[in-house]
């Protein structure tokens, strides 16, 4: 019986402390899924204007320079113009298929900020010159 109290016991400790679906430095729940869906908008507003497709987010491209600008902060990676009038304020798919590819790798460093409702970066804050003033 003292065999099977330790087992049980063993067992209780073992899930409370090696629970594989939680860890401390994955993003909780909520916030992760407010990041996944600013970034799927991010991400589908310039899939679908490579494509020459409307979306329903689209607004007069005033989405498209803030999706650029925003996905071009959080990777580091700046937008290359295609040398037209669009491509200064458009994106290429190269452009793209990068900032993908870093948002795939690096979900890590994202933050939601609850206060400004926005994504940033865990390890900088990448809008710091548009929190100069607060």
């Amino acid at each position: 019986m003292r065999l099977v109290k330790l087992i049980f016991l063993f067992s209780i400790i073992g899930i409370a402390f090696f629970d594989c679906s939680y860890s401390p430095l994955q993003n909780n729940s909520s916030e992760s899924k407010k990041i996944d869906s600013v970034m799927n908008i991010y991400f589908t507003i310039l899939d679908k204007t490579l494509k020459g497709e409307e979306h329903e987010y689209y607004d007069d491209w005033i989405d498209v320079p803030e999706a650029s600008k925003v996905l071009s902060l959080l990777s580091g990676i700046a937008s290359k113009s295609d040398g037209t009038f669009l491509g200064t304020i458009d994106i290429t798919r190269e452009t793209y298929d990068e900032w993908f590819e870093w948002y795939r790798n690096n979900k890590n460093v994202l933050i939601w900020e609850e206060d400004k409702k926005r994504v940033n970066r865990r390890d900088k804050n990448v809008f710091w010159f548009e929190d100069e003033g607060d």
